[in-house]
C-alpha cells in the first residue's frame, strides 16, 4: 500500500506520494535518465499505476492531472484548442479590425499553445501573464469606449487604474506568490467588472436612446 504513504503538504497528492518520491530519487541518480522532465513524466505514470493497484483514484501532480504525451506534446488537446483560438484571433484581426485587444489575444493564445506543448516554469508564467494581459486589455478597451465622451483627465485616471492593476498582478506572478487558483480568481474578478461595464452600457443605451 505504498500509495497511502503521502506526507502532509500543500502540494498535490501525486507528486508527494511515497512511490513517486522514491522513483524521482532513483531516477535522478541514474546516469541513463539525465533529463528531469522526462524523469518526472515516467515517474508520474509509475505512481499512477501504483495508485490504481491500491484502488485509489488518479491523483494530481503539481496541481495538474497526468496526461499522455503525443509527439512530445504534453497536453495535446489543450494545445490544439489554443492553436485554433490563435488562428481565430489572427483571422479576426486581419478581416475585421486592428484593435489592440486582438493583438494581445494573439499573444495570449500563442503562449497558451507553447505552455500546453511544453510545460516549464517559464512557459507557465508567460501563459498566465499573457492571459491576464488579454483580460485587462479587453477591460481597457471597454472602459475607453464607455468614457469616450468624458474628458482626457478622466480617461487617463481610468487607464491608470487598469494599468496599475495589471502591473500589480504581473509582479505577484513573476516575483512573489504564484498560484493557479489565485490567478483564476483575479481573472474572474476582472471578468465580472467587464460584465458590469457591459450591463451599464446597455442600460444607458436603452434609457438614453
Amino acid at each position: 500500500m505504498l500509495a497511502y504513504l503521502v506526507p502532509w503538504t500543500d502540494a498535490s497528492v501525486g507528486d508527494q506520494s511515497y512511490v513517486y518520491q522514491q522513483c524521482i530519487s532513483a531516477c535522478l541518480s541514474t546516469e541513463l535518465w539525465n533529463c528531469e522532465d522526462e524523469c518526472k513524466y515516467c515517474c508520474t505514470w509509475w505512481a499512477v499505476e501504483a495508485f490504481h493497484k491500491d484502488g485509489l483514484p488518479v491523483p494530481q501532480f503539481y496541481g495538474k492531472w497526468p496526461q499522455v504525451r503525443i509527439f512530445g506534446i504534453q497536453e495535446p488537446a489543450s494545445a490544439l484548442f489554443s492553436l485554433l483560438n490563435l488562428f481565430a484571433q489572427w483571422h479576426t484581426l486581419n478581416s475585421f479590425c486592428e484593435e489592440t485587444s486582438f493583438r494581445v489575444g494573439i499573444n495570449a493564445w500563442f503562449w497558451s499553445t507553447v505552455f500546453h506543448t511544453y510545460d516549464t516554469n517559464f512557459t507557465e508564467r508567460m501563459d498566465y501573464l499573457s492571459a491576464f494581459g488579454y483580460v485587462v486589455a479587453l477591460l481597457f478597451v471597454l472602459t475607453m469606449r464607455i468614457l469616450y465622451k468624458q474628458s482626457t483627465l478622466i480617461k487617463v485616471v481610468a487607464a491608470s487604474f487598469v494599468f496599475t492593476g495589471f502591473v500589480s498582478h504581473a509582479y505577484r506572478l513573476l516575483f512573489t506568490r504564484f498560484g493557479y487558483a489565485e490567478n483564476i480568481q483575479i481573472n474572474a474578478f476582472v471578468g465580472k467588472i467587464e460584465f458590469l461595464h457591459l450591463q451599464s452600457s446597455c442600460i444607458t443605451i436603452i434609457f438614453c436612446s
